[in-house]
């Protein structure tokens, strides 16, 4: 993968959401590189965390409705 050493790679915490914690990962590459690095760290990503048993959220609303006579 074509990241570049310096400045070195790093994940931080964008925000702290309602329900959630965002991450962002921070590499450098070649701006020629880029795409190809962007979608290999994100499939590289998805794959460790499905690893790791993390699973991605998905928003989700319940609704409850109640009978009215």
């Amino acid at each position: 993968m074509a990241v570049l050493p310096s400045p070195e790679p790093a994940v931080v915490v964008p925000e702290l959401a309602d329900s959630s914690v965002n991450l962002a990962l921070r590499a450098w590459t070649k701006t020629v590189d880029f795409w190809g690095v962007q979608w290999d760290l994100t499939r590289d990503v998805v794959r460790a965390f499905k690893e790791a048993g993390i699973e991605i959220p998905f928003p989700q609303v319940d609704v409850h409705l109640e009978r009215v006579q």
